[in-house]
C-alpha cells in the first residue's frame, strides 16, 4: 500500500478546532493569574518565614523542565486523552487506566472545592469591601448572608452545575467562552496593578486608615505580638516555599491533554501553549506580590 493511499487521523474528530492562541490561552486560565491573590492571604501565613518572590524564578526554572517534558509527548503523540495516551502507550493500558482513575478523583475534589471557596471567602471578602468603602450596609449584609453553610452549599451547586453544562457545548464555543472569562479577569487584574503602581504607600495607609476602622500600624503591632517577633525571611523556609511556588503553576501543560484538537504543527503550537505561559505568569505573579 502506498503512502498516499494510508489515512491517518491527526484529531479526534473531523477537524481540529483550538488554535495555538486559543491553548495558549487556555493554560493561563487553567493556572490563574488572580490566583496570586492565595500569596496574600494564604501562602503568607502557612510559609511565614518564605521570602515568596524570590521562589517564583526557581519555581520556573524547575516547571520549564517538566514542561519540556510534556512538550515532548504532546509532540511525539498529538492525541487527546493526556496521561492515558502517555502512560497507556508507554507501559500498559491498565496502568494508564488506574493512573487516570486518581487523576479524576483529584480533579472532582478541586472542582467542589473552588466554588465552595469562592462562595464562602472571596465573594464575602468583595462585599465586606464594598460597605467598608461605600458605606452602604447593605453590601455587609450580602456577606453576612454568604457565610450561612446552606447558602453556601446551593450557590457552589449552580456554579458546578453551570461548568458541566459548559462542558456539553461544541469545542469552538467552549473556547470561545473560556476567552470571554480571561478578558475579564485580564481587565480586573490590569485594573488592580494599576492601582497598586499609582498610590504610595502613605496613601495606602491613609486609606486603610480611613475606611476600615483601624490602623495599619495596629495591625502589625496586633500581628507581631501574636507570633513572638517580627517576621523574618530563612533560607530553610525559602527553599521549602519553593514547593508551593511550583505548584502554583500548574496548568500551564493543560493544551496537552487536548493535544489532537489543536490546530498547526504541534511543535510550534505547544510550544507557544507550554513554555510562553508559565513566564507569562511568572511575571504576573512577581508584579502582583511586590
Amino acid at each position: 500500500m502506498s503512502d498516499s493511499s494510508l489515512y491517518v487521523r491527526k484529531s479526534s474528530g473531523l477537524t481540529r478546532n483550538v488554535s495555538a492562541n486559543d491553548a495558549f490561552i487556555a493554560n493561563l486560565v487553567g493556572m490563574g493569574i488572580l490566583v496570586n491573590a492565595f500569596w496574600v492571604v494564604y501562602a503568607s501565613a502557612a510559609y511565614p518565614n518564605a521570602d515568596l518572590t524570590s521562589t517564583v524564578l526557581p519555581g520556573l526554572i524547575i516547571n520549564l523542565l517538566v514542561a519540556y517534558v510534556y512538550w515532548m509527548l504532546s509532540t511525539a503523540m498529538p492525541r487527546t486523552g493526556g496521561d492515558y495516551v502517555w502512560v497507556g502507550r508507554i507501559f500498559h493500558p491498565s496502568i494508564a487506566f488506574m493512573e487516570n482513575i486518581v487523576f479524576v478523583a483529584i480533579m472532582v475534589t478541586w472542582a467542589g472545592y473552588f466554588p465552595y471557596l469562592a462562595i464562602s471567602t472571596k465573594l464575602p471578602m468583595v462585599f465586606t469591601n464594598l460597605a467598608i468603602t461605600t458605606g452602604n450596609q447593605s453590601y455587609a449584609a450580602i456577606a453576612t448572608a454568604l457565610s450561612y453553610p446552606n447558602t453556601i452549599f446551593v450557590l457552589a451547586a449552580v456554579i458546578v452545575t453551570f461548568v458541566v453544562l459548559t462542558m456539553f457545548l461544541p469545542v469552538k464555543q467552549i473556547f470561545r467562552f473560556m476567552i470571554l472569562l480571561f478578558g475579564i479577569q485580564a481587565i480586573v487584574y490590569v485594573i488592580f496593578i494599576g492601582m497598586m503602581l499609582s498610590t504610595n504607600h502613605a496613601a495606602f495607609v491613609a486609606g486603610f486608615n480611613a475606611k476600615s476602622g483601624t490602623t495599619v500600624d495596629s495591625i502589625v503591632t496586633s500581628g507581631t505580638s501574636l507570633i513572638g517577633s517580627p517576621i523574618t525571611y530563612t533560607a530553610g523556609a525559602t527553599a521549602i516555599g519553593i514547593v508551593y511556588t511550583m505548584l502554583s503553576y500548574i496548568g500551564y501543560a493543560n493544551s496537552a491533554y487536548f493535544a489532537g484538537e489543536v490546530k498547526g504543527d504541534p511543535r510550534k503550537s505547544q510550544g507557544l501553549a507550554i513554555f510562553v505561559s508559565p513566564i507569562v505568569f511568572a511575571v504576573s505573579s512577581t508584579s502582583s506580590t511586590h
